[in-house]
């Protein structure tokens, strides 16, 4: 199965996203604007690699961290660390990844699976 989703946001700018079940594709996050272009490594989600017209970034994984199950899922690290953060501070919504855009997120993923109906 192959999708390909395109998305508009305001201000005429898009988004692709493109998903297959029978090619193995890079797993690589490409965001391009007016200054260049910035390539988030594979995989995407947690890359140890960013490229941008500023140069190149590492971002290497800890050995002496325990092994993750999934790939670079160690780097969720510091999504947790972000929300104890919150938690402790009494605060209920992340000011950086508020719930709004949460709910916006699924509703996307949510409208894609049923334009693909019984494909997904």
């Amino acid at each position: 199965m192959e999708v390909t989703a395109i998305l508009k946001f305001s201000n005429n700018r898009f988004g692709t996203i493109v998903l297959s079940t029978s090619v193995l594709l890079p797993n690589e996050a490409h965001v391009s604007g007016t200054k260049g272009t910035i390539t988030l490594g594979s995989p995407f989600h947690a890359p140890t690699r960013l490229t941008s017209p500023s140069g190149n970034f590492d971002c290497p994984l800890d050995p002496s961290e325990r092994k993750y199950e999934h790939v670079n899922s160690q780097f969720l690290k510091y999504e947790a660390q972000h929300v104890a953060s919150c938690l402790e501070k009494g605060v209920k919504e992340s000011p950086v990844m508020p719930h709004s855009s949460s709910l916006l997120l699924a509703e996307v993923m949510q409208d894609i699976r049923q334009q693909l109906g019984s494909w997904f």
